[in-house]
């Protein structure tokens, strides 16, 4: 089961969305 969040982030000054996914990542899937 994966959690994703929404955060905010600033690259040189503008604003992206950026999602982040939390829980167990996958072995073959891994970044």
């Amino acid at each position: 089961m994966m959690k994703r969040f929404t955060v905010p982030c600033d690259f040189n000054g503008v604003k992206h969305p950026f999602h982040v996914y939390i829980g167990e990542p996958h072995p073959k899937k891994h970044p």
